[in-house]
Order: structure tokens, then C-alpha cells, then sequence
């Protein structure tokens, strides 16, 4: 982690630093799974209901949107070469079922980086839960390819899992939750580990249940 003006909260899980840590655990099959099962398209409405939705040509969102999960979770698969941006926006999630974002990649290449982005966006969800919203990654045979952005006093309350990512980058911006990353470079913002999601019945504890958060080096 390379991190400048950044606050981190959150606390020990054990007190074992210098425990060798085993690497985390790949979302490749769920991930390409859902790729190739979804076949509605995320619709451009401002409410999106409960169902599954393919990401299959690049997508920027710049209206405000409401993820209603009353009837069940909203799951969307983004195609392994295309981008889902959010953008100057307000997301709402209205119910207690998650939502969770698929990213694939390319194998031999990404033209479109960044992969996900929010970008000057405000969250709302309902009871500040950030096992409601979770960003997932597959791997790439060149991590580097990899990217997610969160900048531009984005106020991301979620949990991301992007295990081999060697260059995500989040500036000028508060994330409550959780992250899980391979590299990370993180400028004038705010880490804010939220220890609700070490219940096991949190929405987004399967993503994020390797967290490792003892060994915190800052440089």
C-alpha cells in the first residue's frame, strides 16, 4: 500500500503480525459464471429491481440511481472487456438484499481502464451496512491490467475483493467497509474498516472473510 494524508480506523483481528498469511481465495468460476448465464442488460432507469444484469458494452451512469432489493438481490456481471463507471451521482440501496457487482478480464488485455469507477459519488444505504454493496474481481493473467478508481470525495460505503489487483487507486475520497486488494494507491483519504462485517451473517462476509487487517504498513 502506498498511502498519502490517508486515516485509517479499524482494529486488530489478532495479534499475530508477522503471521505468515496464506494468499486469498480466487472468484474466477462465480465471477465468469455469471458472465455467461445473465443475459438482461442493466437497464438505464433510475430504480433497478431485484434480478441479474449483464454489463456487455461500456457503461457510464451519471443520474442518480436506487438499487430497490426489497424482492431479492441485485446482482450485475460486467463483460471482461468493458467499464461500468459511476459518475457525479447519488446510489441508493432500499431493502436489506445486497448488491453485488461481477467484474471479468480480459486474459490478453484491457483497452478500457478503469475497469468500476465512482467518481464524486455519494452512497446511501440502509443502515450504513457495507455488506449491502460489493465489488468483485476475477483474476488476470497480468494484474496490472486490472483497474478500479475511487476519487473525487466519493463516499463508498461497500466492500470490495479484487485479490491480485496491483493497481487500484482510491483519492480524495472515505471508504467504509472493507477492501481486499493485491496493491493499492490511496492519497487524502479515509480507510474506515467496518468490524460488523467479522459477523458471519453479513451479506458481504463470503467476499471478505480473509480480511487481514493486523499488519498495517504505511509507507
Amino acid at each position: 500500500i502506498i498511502a498519502t494524508g490517508t486515516e485509517c480506523t479499524g482494529s486488530k483481528i489478532n495479534d499475530r503480525p508477522d503471521e505468515q498469511i496464506p494468499d486469498p481465495p480466487l472468484v474466477d468460476d462465480d465471477v465468469n459464471r455469471r458472465i455467461e448465464e445473465y443475459s438482461n442488460p442493466l437497464p438505464g432507469s433510475s430504480t433497478i429491481s431485484s434480478g441479474n444484469y449483464i454489463v456487455d458494452s461500456d457503461r457510464s451512469l451519471t443520474s442518480d440511481i436506487t438499487f430497490d432489493t426489497t424482492g431479492g438481490p441485485v446482482d450485475i456481471a460486467v463483460n471482461r472487456s468493458d467499464q461500468l463507471l459511476f459518475t457525479s451521482m447519488n446510489i441508493e440501496v432500499v431493502g436489506t438484499s445486497p448488491v453485488r457487482i461481477y467484474s471479468g478480464n480480459s486474459t490478453t488485455g484491457i483497452d478500457n481502464i478503469p475497469k468500476v469507477e465512482f467518481d464524486d459519488v455519494e452512497m446511501d444505504v440502509e443502515d450504513d451496512r457495507t455488506d449491502l454493496f460489493s465489488v468483485l474481481f476475477s483474476s488476470t493473467s497480468d494484474p496490472d491490467q486490472t483497474n478500479m478508481t475511487i476519487q473525487d470525495g466519493t463516499e463508498f460505503y461497500g466492500t470490495v475483493y479484487a485479490p491480485d489487483m496491483e493497481n487500484m487507486y482510491i483519492g480524495g475520497s472515505d471508504v467504509h467497509g472493507a477492501v481486499v486488494t493485491g496493491e493499492a494507491k490511496i492519497t487524502n483519504s479515509g480507510i474506515h474498516y467496518d468490524q460488523r462485517l467479522r459477523d458471519p451473517r453479513a451479506e458481504g462476509v463470503s467476499a471478505v472473510n480473509y480480511l487481514h487487517v493486523t499488519d498495517n504498513r504505511v509507507r
